[in-house]
């Protein structure tokens, strides 16, 4: 479902099932525990380094039909889970961009009446803690994107697109013209 590559040889991927694999030549790639299997769907990744670090998100089945946002944290040989805390509702957490190897963002959707509804996460020790940022948006949010510590993007559905250039502090919408789900961004960092 999701892959990074660090550089042309070295790159962590995500997947169904639990699945995460590594590469370090560019060429293979082996398996690398998650420790969850059937009942954890992956959907994006990012790393800096998958020698030494790297973090998912996705979902988790804690039980029939009942979902939870995941956000895992890699490091280096083992991975281990951050947990949302949602206690209501189905939430996906369908995209992560972490800034540098402390800083980071997810985002994704929660369909209840749970107060952190389509918030963005923030970081500031490396996935250690996520806090919860309103976005604003009464819109499932499919992807996040940051030019630096402070400015990004969430694009989501109905083309329901956020910018921030506070860190995720307030979001403002800015109006694409179109009605259709946005899945993808890149944000290209500042020079």
């Amino acid at each position: 479902n999701g892959i990074k590559m660090a550089n042309a040889t070295n790159g962590l991927a995500v997947g169904s099932a639990g699945t995460a694999l590594r590469t370090t030549n560019g060429t293979s790639w082996a398996p690398v525990s998650t420790g969850i299997s059937t009942s954890l769907t992956l959907f994006s990744v990012d790393t800096m380094n998958p020698a030494t670090n790297g973090w998912a998100t996705g979902e988790l089945e804690v039980s029939s039909g009942y979902h939870k946002g995941a956000i895992m944290k890699f490091n280096g040989s083992s991975w281990s889970q951050w947990d949302t805390g949602n206690s209501s509702g189905v939430r996906w957490l369908t995209s992560i961009d972490m800034v540098n190897s402390t800083i980071g963002y997810a985002a994704g959707n929660n369909t209840g009446a749970d107060p952190n509804y389509n918030n963005v996460y923030k970081t500031t020790d490396g996935g250690a803690t996520w806090s919860a940022m309103s976005s604003g948006t009464g819109k499932m949010l499919n992807n996040v994107a940051f030019m630096d510590r402070n400015v990004g993007y969430a694009m989501g559905d109905e083309g329901r697109t956020i910018r921030t250039t506070d860190g995720g502090a307030t979001w403002t919408i800015e109006a694409l013209g179109t009605n259709i789900p946005m899945f993808g961004a890149t944000a290209v960092p500042n020079s």
